[in-house]
């Protein structure tokens, strides 16, 4: 379900304000929005998510629009693309896959490995490369 931003109620909302939560779309909106927090008193406003009975902004919120897209959400019905981004959140996930107990260390064997899936890696995957395009176009427009 998309929510349009509360600023421009044009477009839609990505983000939530950290202050009282209020959706926005763009950097734009943002500091639209942030002018009306320079107005009021230093002492914030709580108006914690359960009351306004809206999520905190999480990562899959951030990035919900890249499920929303067909191609994406047709990307990823590939057995073959499933299987290596499964490889990169065990190597994130599982400390006894890699020995490191440290979420740091498997984030850098994750991205290291992700990268070696991309072309000129030495396991180089056209699958991957493709979809991480695909999702970098996205994120850019």
């Amino acid at each position: 379900m998309s929510i349009k931003c509360e600023i421009c109620n044009n477009e839609i909302s990505k983000y939530k304000c950290p202050k009282c939560f209020v959706r926005y779309c763009s950097v734009k909106c943002f500091k639209d929005h942030e002018m009306n927090h320079k107005s009021e008193p230093e002492t914030p406003i709580n108006r914690s998510p359960e009351i306004c009975n809206e999520p905190i902004n999480t990562t899959k919120d951030k990035y919900e629009y890249l499920l929303a897209d067909e191609s994406v959400r047709l990307r990823l019905k590939s057995k073959s693309l499933q299987y290596h981004l499964g490889m990169i959140l065990k190597i994130l996930n599982d400390d006894k896959l890699t020995k490191e107990k440290s979420y740091e260390q498997r984030k850098e064997l994750a991205v290291n490995h992700f990268q070696r899936l991309r072309i000129g890696g030495d396991i180089a995957n056209e699958e991957v490369e493709e979809f991480s395009q695909l999702l970098l176009s996205l994120m850019n427009q």
